[in-house]
């Protein structure tokens, strides 16, 4: 099972961005290798943010969302830390027929101490201003920068791949695929994390 390995920091687009999207160009699943999303399929992660322990757990629903007259696959997110949920989000992506994912918005509940409960995160493209972006191209290229998400003045994540993959062998004798990604936001320029994708 060959691995995306992901970095993200801050990069900029530069020109104004204004995707193109037409429903006819989407397809119905979402199949791209380093970003399939099967219904039913469940993720599980641990994470650890300054020392304190969080888990995760992302589920590809069977439910769909249609923006921008594209039907989306819902994924729904958890974050919880000592048993207690943090974050509950419903994220929406769709793929067009040359194998792009795009992400077109979230609805996230974050729960604060003394459970006060922030929805400042939701986003829906084609409403006040957002606009969906590719979160997993379909043909990675070293350099190009391709733009994951936009909501002025709060989400507005670009990437790019560092390098193409390369192909090493590890002691399972497995092949792994490596490409390093830059990708931020210019509002939270200090952000940054890792991500690893199977490709399956």
């Amino acid at each position: 099972m060959p691995v995306l390995f992901i970095t993200a920091a801050a990069v900029g687009i530069g020109a104004k961005y204004q995707p193109r999207i037409d429903p006819s160009d989407f397809q119905s699943q979402i199949s791209n290798p380093y970003f399939p999303l099967v219904p039913g399929t469940r993720y599980k992660y641990v994470e650890t943010v300054f020392g304190e322990t969080f888990n995760r757990e992302i589920t590809v629903t069977s439910e769909t969302k249609t923006i921008m007259g594209v039907k989306c696959v819902s994924v729904h997110d958890v974050l919880t830390n000592k048993g207690e949920v943090r974050e509950d989000t419903y994220d929406w992506y769709a793929q067009d027929k040359k194998g792009a994912v795009w992400y077109f918005g979230e609805a996230t509940i974050e729960i604060k101490p003394g459970r006060r409960r922030s929805s400042a995160g939701s986003w829906e493209a084609g409403v006040g201003g957002a606009l969906p972006g590719i979160v997993m191209p379909a043909k990675a290229k070293a350099c190009e920068p391709y733009q994951q998400e936009y909501y002025p003045n709060w989400a507005e994540d670009p990437s790019r791949p560092e390098h193409l993959p390369t192909a090493f062998a590890p002691g399972n004798g497995r092949c792994w695929n490596p490409v390093p990604r830059k990708g931020g936001t210019r509002h939270r320029l200090a952000s940054s994390d890792q991500r690893r994708l199977a490709r399956l």
